[in-house]
C-alpha cells in the first residue's frame, strides 16, 4: 500500500453528507466555517428525491465548478476530500462523464447497497476510470462501497456474500479507500431505530451483522463507523452524549471516523480520532524495537505489557492516527485533599456524637458551584467503576448523600455504558402510597430512622453483579452495616454479590475495616483519614443553635415581609428517586428539567450571583439547574452557587476558622411540624429554590422566604418539580 493511501484512508474522520443542492457549502469552505471538516460527501442518492435528481445534479456541477476555481485560487488546502454518492453503477457512468473536467477536485465515489449483484459493474467501472485516467499515476479515483442491503444482514446469506465481496474488492484494493456500513439501513430491514439514548451496538441483530463485517474486512482494510442521526446546533448533554458513547464502542469494535449528518458533529468525531499520550509513546516504542533477546516489555508508563509481535499492527494505527489528529490532552484528574473536603463543625444539642464533618465542596451545608460539587461526585463514581463491574444497583443515604449517591450513579452508567442501572435512595420522608419498606438506623444521627423503598428491590438486586451503597462519610460502618443485615434477612440473594461501600471521606478504624470486610463490604473513598479525637477538638467552640426568622422581627412586619416572591409549577415532574429511577433517565430528566425552567423564565442579566437552593432530600435537580446556568452562554459570567436546607442541627459559632457562621431555624417545607435549617446565607442577586414537595404550607413558605430576605434576597422564585 502507498504512503498516499495509507495515510488518506485514515485522514477522512468524520465523513459530512450534504445534499447536492446546497449550494451555500461553497462559501461556508472559503470562509472555513465548518471546525474540523476534514472529508464532505455530495449525496445524490438518498438525501435526493427521485424528481429533484437532474436539478441536484445541475447544482452539484455549479458548486464543483466554483470549487476548482477556488483551488485555482491557491486555497487548495482549504478544501476538504470530497467524494459523491451516486446512485448504482449506471448513474456511476453518467456522473464520471458530467464531472470529467472535475476529477482534480473529486477523492473518490460513495458506492451505496454494494453487494453481489452490482459489484462487478462498479469494479469494472473503478477499474477503467483509473486504467484511462491520464493522472492515475500520481491521482486515484477512490471508491468506498457501503454494506448496507438485505443480502448482508441476513444471517443465512451474510458470511458468504461478505467473504465473496471480500474476495472481489482485494482484486483492487489499491483503490478501496474506506468499506463503510450503514447502520440505519440495517436497522430499517428490520423496523428498528435507536433513541439518542442508546447506542446502536445496543441492537443485537444489527451488532451481529458489524461484527461480521469487521471479522472480515478489518484485517486489510478501513471501516468507518456508522451515522449517529442525533445532533443539535449546541451540545445539551443528550446527542453529544449518546455520540460520545458511541465513538467510543466504534473505536473498541474496530472502526475508525464517522458518517456525520451535521457539522455540530464533526469537533467531537475529531476529537475521539486523536491518540492517548500513553498509547502513542508505547506505539513508537513497538515501532523502533531495539531489543534483540526479549519480545516484551513493559509499557512507558509500566501500566501494561507491550508484545512486539502481537501490537505490531495496533502500534502502526496508533502512530499513523497520532501523526494525523494528534494526541488528546489528557485532563489530569484532581486530587482531592483534607483542605478541599473537610471542615470541622459542632452539632447542637447530640449527645451520641458532637462533632460534624463538612464538605464545603458537596453542597449541602456551604454554598458552593454547581459543577465543583458535581465533579467531586463523578470523581467518586470513577473510583467505583475503576474496581467493580456489573454495578445495575446505586443506593444513596438521606439527606446529606442523595446528590452524591446520584452523581456516583451518572458516571458509572457513563464509564460502564449501562442503560438499566438503578439509582435509589434512603428516606426520612413518609410516603404513604409505599407498602413495603426496609428500615434500619442511623445511631449517630439527629435523625436515627430511615427506610428504603423495597417494593422492587428483590427485583433489581437480582439483576446486578454490585450494589454500591453511597455515603458523604463513613467514620464506623454501622449505618451500612445495620442495613446490609437488613437486606440479607429479607434478601438472601444478596449472597454472592459484590457490595461496595462508598464515600467522599473515609475513616474506618482497623476494628471497623474488619467489621466491614467480616460483612464482604468493600470500601471505596476519595479520601482515606486517620481517626482523630474530633470529640475533643470540637469542644473549644461555643455555640448557638439557630433561630427563627420571626425572632428578627416585628410581629407586625412578618406578614408583609414573607409572603412576596415569585412561584412556578414546572412543566417536567421530577421523578423520584426514592422510589427508583434508572440513572440515565434521571440524568436526562434533570437537564429536561432545568432547560424547561430557563425556556420559561429569563433572569434579569444584571444578576451577577444566582443561588440555587434545595430543599432538604431534593439536592440533584437544583444542582443541575445550577450547572445548567453555569454553562448557558445567556448567563455568561454569573456566579451560580448551590446549597440546600437540612435536618442538621449544627451549632453556630463566630470563630474564623469555624465553618458555620450564621443560620436560621425553618418549618420543613414537606411538613410545617418538622423542623429544618438553612445555613451560611448571604446576599444573592436572584434565589431560585427547588422543590418535589407535594403540599407546602404557608407557615412554612413564610419561613423559608422570611430568612431569604433578612440575609438580603429580594428576587426569589419558587419552582415546585
Amino acid at each position: 500500500m502507498n504512503d498516499e493511501k495509507m495515510r488518506m484512508q485514515y485522514s477522512l474522520g468524520g465523513l459530512l453528507y450534504l445534499p447536492s443542492v446546497n449550494k451555500n457549502i461553497i462559501q461556508k469552505i472559503k470562509d472555513r466555517a465548518f471546525s474540523h471538516l476534514t472529508s464532505l460527501a455530495f449525496c445524490l442518492e438518498d438525501a435526493i428525491q427521485d424528481d429533484f435528481l437532474d436539478e441536484a445534479e445541475k447544482n452539484l456541477g455549479d458548486i464543483l465548478a466554483e470549487l476548482v476555481e477556488f483551488e485555482k485560487g491557491g486555497d487548495k488546502d482549504s478544501l476538504p476530500l470530497i467524494f459523491i454518492r451516486i446512485r448504482n453503477p449506471k448513474h456511476m457512468k453518467h456522473i464520471l462523464k458530467l464531472y470529467a473536467s472535475y476529477q482534480d477536485i473529486i477523492t473518490g465515489y460513495i458506492l451505496p447497497k454494494f453487494d453481489l449483484s452490482n459489484m462487478d459493474e462498479y469494479l469494472a467501472i473503478t477499474k477503467e476510470i483509473n486504467a484511462t485516467n491520464p493522472k492515475s499515476v500520481v491521482k486515484k479515483i477512490y471508491i468506498m462501497p457501503i454494506l448496507e442491503s438485505r443480502m448482508v444482514a441476513e444471517v443465512g446469506t451474510r458470511v458468504k456474500a461478505l467473504l465473496r465481496i471480500k474476495e472481489a474488492l482485494d482484486t483492487i484494493q489499491e483503490y478501496v479507500l474506506n468499506v463503510r456500513v450503514g447502520g440505519n439501513d440495517f436497522c430499517n430491514l428490520y423496523g428498528l431505530r435507536r433513541s439518542v439514548n442508546q447506542s446502536i451496538y445496543d441492537i443485537g441483530v444489527i451488532r451481529d451483522i458489524f461484527v461480521d463485517i469487521i471479522n472480515i474486512f478489518s484485517s486489510d482494510y478501513v471501516i468507518s463507523g456508522p451515522v449517529w442521526e442525533y445532533f443539535g446546533m449546541e451540545r445539551d448533554g443528550k446527542w453529544d452524549v449518546g455520540l460520545e458513547r458511541e465513538l467510543v464502542l466504534d473505536q473498541l469494535n474496530g472502526f475508525i471516523g464517522k458518517t456525520a449528518i451535521h457539522p455540530t458533529q464533526l469537533p467531537m468525531i475529531y476529537e475521539s480520532m486523536k491518540v492517548k499520550r500513553s498509547d502513542y509513546d508505547d506505539a513508537m516504542k513497538i515501532l523502533s524495537w531495539d531489543n534483540r533477546c526479549l519480545g516484551v516489555e513493559k509499557s512507558e508508563d509500566g501500566s501494561r505489557m507491550n508484545e512486539v509481535k502481537v501490537h505490531g499492527k495496533w502500534a502502526k494505527k496508533m502512530v499513523m492516527l497520532g501523526n494525523i489528529y494528534g494526541i488528546k490532552a489528557e485532563e489530569k484528574e484532581r486530587e482531592y485533599t483534607e483542605a478541599d473536603v473537610l471542615r470541622l463543625a459542632k452539632r447542637f444539642h447530640n449527645t451520641k456524637r458532637s462533632y460534624l464533618l463538612v464538605d464545603p465542596l458537596q453542597g449541602k451545608h456551604l454554598s458552593v458551584h454547581p459543577s465543583e460539587a458535581i465533579d467531586l461526585f463523578h470523581a467518586l463514581g470513577k473510583k467505583v467503576s475503576q474496581v467493580f463491574g456489573g454495578v445495575k444497583l446505586v443506593i444513596g443515604f438521606a439527606e446529606t448523600a442523595t446528590a452524591v449517591g446520584m452523581g456516583v450513579a451518572e458516571e458509572v452508567v457513563k464509564i460502564q455504558d449501562s442503560c438499566d442501572c438503578i439509582y435509589i435512595h434512603t428516606t426520612r420522608e413518609e410516603l404513604s402510597e409505599v407498602l413495603s419498606w426496609i428500615e434500619f438506623r442511623e445511631e449517630h444521627s439527629h435523625a436515627v430512622e430511615q427506610k428504603l423503598d423495597a417494593s422492587n428491590l428483590g427485583r433489581w438486586i437480582r439483576k446486578t453483579d454490585t450494589i454500591v451503597f453511597v455515603d458523604d462519610e463513613i467514620s464506623t460502618g454501622k449505618t451500612i452495616l445495620n442495613f446490609v443485615q437488613q437486606l440479607r434477612i429479607k434478601h438472601p440473594t444478596l449472597a454472592g454479590k459484590n457490595l461496595v461501600a462508598a464515600s467522599i471521606i473515609q475513616r474506618l478504624s482497623k476494628e471497623n475495616q474488619f467489621n466491614m470486610a467480616q460483612q464482604k463490604i468493600a470500601c471505596v473513598s476519595i479520601l482515606n483519614l486517620e481517626c482523630m479525637d474530633y470529640e475533643n477538638l470540637v469542644k473549644k467552640y461555643n455555640i448557638e443553635e439557630a433561630k427563627e426568622p420571626e425572632s428578627y422581627i416585628d410581629a407586625e412586619d412578618t406578614k408583609d415581609a414573607g409572603l412576596c416572591f415569585e412561584q412556578l409549577q414546572a412543566k417536567r415532574k421530577l421523578l423520584d428517586p426514592r422510589k427508583g429511577v434508572r440513572a440515565r433517565e434521571y440524568s436526562h430528566h434533570c437537564v429536561d428539567f432545568a432547560r424547561s425552567i430557563l425556556d420559561e423564565v429569563k433572569f434579569d442579566l444584571d444578576n451577577r450571583s444566582i443561588l440555587v437552593l434545595g430543599t432538604e432530600e431534593c439536592m440533584y435537580p437544583a444542582m443541575i439547574l445550577g450547572r445548567e446556568i453555569e454553562n448557558s452562554n445567556h448567563y455568561s459570567g454569573v456566579k451560580v452557587f448551590t446549597h440546600s436546607t437540612t435536618r442538621s442541627p449544627i451549632g453556630i459559632a463566630k470563630d474564623q476558622e469555624y465553618p458555620i457562621q450564621n443560620g436560621y431555624k425553618l418549618k420543613s417545607l414537606y411538613d410545617s411540624n418538622r423542623i429544618t435549617y438553612i445555613y451560611n446565607l448571604r446576599k444573592y442577586d436572584q434565589v431560585i429554590i427547588v422543590t418535589d414537595s407535594r403540599e407546602i404550607a404557608d407557615s412554612s413558605l413564610e419561613s423559608m422566604i422570611l430568612a431569604l430576605k433578612l440575609s438580603g434576597n429580594h428576587h426569589i422564585l419558587l419552582v415546585r418539580g
